[in-house]
């Protein structure tokens, strides 16, 4: 993993009316790593997600991707540059297969049919679905409509993917192979902050781990470091958490 960074927020705030959904925060993404953001409900962390991916403007603060100010930037521009994303509820587009559907992404680098069938195709390799590339993608699992939702995300060529709850609803099957595929992109190159509160997932992937709570990031480190960080355990983990 480098040092260098590729996204950097710096003192971002977001206000919706008199609520500061994010507070103040500082955060660096480097170029590589596996990031996981985690906090209870309402803790901020999905608004964070949101303004990196250019969903949302920052009340006050900047944010960099790449070395350039990015802070009123628009999702559509900060998904050209190389910052790509997941939605929670995944939607496959009805009636197309999955492939197609994944060449939807690929639309946003090429104007080529084949170019982005070849994009697509790799991107469906990737996350495991080359054998249901055929099929319609309302015909699709819970756990291969997530699938589909990453490798469109992916066809975009990121070199940051932004994962929205991704695990929710799996399996231990499911999980597990899930876990492997983020992994396998991960190792491709491709820099991934997960928002997720699958903790088994979180321990397993993470490198580190970010913990936000009432819009303030509350701790940023290691995973071993912040599951044992006292004010995670009261904010987000409890007691049980701790003396499991």
């Amino acid at each position: 993993m480098s040092t260098e960074s590729v996204i950097t927020a710096t003192k971002v705030s977001k206000h919706f009316g008199g609520v500061k959904a994010v507070d103040e925060v500082d955060l660096e993404v480097h170029s590589g790593e596996l990031l996981a953001l985690v906090g209870a409900n309402g803790a901020g962390k999905s608004t964070l997600f949101n303004l990196i991916a250019g969903a949302f403007r920052p009340t006050f603060g900047t944010i960099t991707a790449f070395g350039q100010d990015v802070t009123n930037t628009r999702d559509y521009d900060m998904c050209q540059m190389g910052v790509a994303r997941t939605f929670q509820v995944v939607r496959p587009l009805q009636g197309m297969t999955t492939l197609e559907n994944v060449m939807v992404g690929a639309f946003v680098r090429t104007a080529s049919v084949e170019a982005a069938r070849g994009a697509a195709m790799r991107a469906v390799r990737l996350v495991g679905l080359e054998p249901l590339a055929d099929v319609s993608a309302a015909s699709l699992t819970l756990s291969s409509r997530k699938r589909l939702e990453v490798a469109r995300a992916l066809a975009t060529e990121p070199k940051v993917l932004l994962l929205d709850e991704m695990m929710a609803g799996l399996n231990p099957a499911e999980l597990e192979s899930f876990i492997e595929t983020v992994r396998g992109i991960n190792r491709e190159g491709i820099t991934i902050v997960v928002v997720e509160h699958v903790m088994r997932a979180v321990t397993q992937l993470a490198q580190r781990i970010v913990v936000m709570n009432q819009g303030r990031k509350i701790a940023d480190g290691l995973p071993d470091a912040v599951m044992k960080d006292p004010r995670v355990i009261e904010s987000y983990l409890g007691e049980s958490y701790a003396t499991a």
